[in-house]
């Protein structure tokens, strides 16, 4: 049920979800102050818009409010904010159905993160892990926006099956004295850069009253749709190429034409209409694969370069170290529990 990468070419947040944060700051500053800090109110912005300009504002309420907004931001969370991602789940048979259709779509919402569950244990006792890693690499925006999501989520449960679920573990990049978490019944631990809960599977397998199968396949058909509009084929088809073929291969831009069948400079302004170029499209390729070959897998860091196509280790290394400011061993030793020793 593992969600690999994200796929997304070109960052970007839902209108939806980014009128989510300009309502929640309305109502907490004034539309004066906003207009100050260089916000425009008066054009209701249409279709997916940068993750920078997203981010303009998670700046302005780091400034503006107190520290831990980010849960009073998700606390507010409805379905609509989630556009249609926000309605298939109501359709699913229960909350582990609904988990799942988060993983497939979850792109269309945001890309500020990428969202990873995973089954511990089998039978009754059995546990769903859930983590989101961001993909901010500032720390202060990356905390407020990670607790968004945690309230969010718990919030999901809620309008879904009309009780919250409750976390068995949960981890927090950071401390949060928000009140919202005493609720929890849990004690956070706090770990750098890491967003984690468990709960239990047999708390996910309860039902979704308003479930309609009718509706939510005519849902899951639009949301395919829209999945390969934003995410257009011969991409995808690179992508799957690069993700079976780059641990072997040099996998260049010409050959990648080949695979496609076009020429090099054909390929070229595809992926200018989409506003990426190969080099972009391969880095990103990397930087998603390697959090979760790390996160996700018994690898260890040669083994990770390699299946990257780095020759290399140190160069693995020195390339991971200007994507995310920080080294490969650094990056597990701040923020996974799951490869000690490695």
């Amino acid at each position: 049920m593992t969600q690999i990468y994200s796929y997304t070419t070109v960052p970007q947040v839902s209108d939806a979800y980014y009128h989510a944060l300009l309502d929640f700051l309305r109502h907490s500053l004034s539309d004066d102050l906003l207009q100050q800090l260089g916000v425009s109110l008066g054009v209701i912005s249409k279709g997916p818009l940068p993750v920078a300009e997203y981010l303009l504002l998670v700046d302005i309420a780091n400034q503006q409010l107190d520290d831990d907004w980010g849960i009073d931001l998700g606390l507010r969370f409805r379905p609509a904010t989630y556009g249609i991602l926000g309605l298939l789940p109501l359709h699913c048979e229960n909350l582990l159905e609904a988990l799942g259709m988060v993983l497939k779509f979850e792109s269309l919402v945001h890309d500020l993160g990428t969202s990873h569950v995973t089954n511990l244990g089998s039978g009754q006792g059995s546990k769903i892990q859930f983590s989101w890693q961001s993909h901010i690499n500032n720390p202060v925006q990356r905390k407020a926006v990670m607790q968004s999501v945690l309230a969010g989520m718990q919030q999901f449960s809620s309008w879904l099956t009309g009780s919250a679920i409750l976390f068995e573990s949960l981890i927090l990049p950071t401390p949060c004295h928000h009140e919202w978490l005493n609720t929890m019944g849990v004690t956070p631990v706090i770990k750098a850069g890491t967003l984690e809960f468990q709960v239990s599977q047999q708390a996910l397998m309860k039902p979704i009253p308003q479930a309609d199968k009718d509706l939510k396949n005519a849902l899951l058909n639009s949301a395919q749709l829209m999945m390969d509009k934003k995410q257009p084929v011969f991409i995808k088809k690179m992508l799957a190429w690069l993700d079976k073929c780059l641990i072997d291969h040099e996998c260049t831009l010409e050959q990648a034409a080949v695979l496609l069948g076009i020429s090099a400079r054909t390929l070229q302004r595809h992926l200018q209409a989409y506003g990426i170029s190969y080099q972009q499209l391969l880095v990103n390729f990397r930087k998603n694969k390697a959090l979760v070959l790390l996160n996700h897998s018994h690898k260890n860091i040669m083994q990770v370069a390699a299946e990257l196509g780095f020759k290399e280790q140190s160069s693995f290394s020195s390339a991971f170290k200007s994507w995310f400011g920080q080294s490969p061993m650094s990056y597990l030793k701040n923020n996974n529990t799951h490869h000690k020793g490695r």
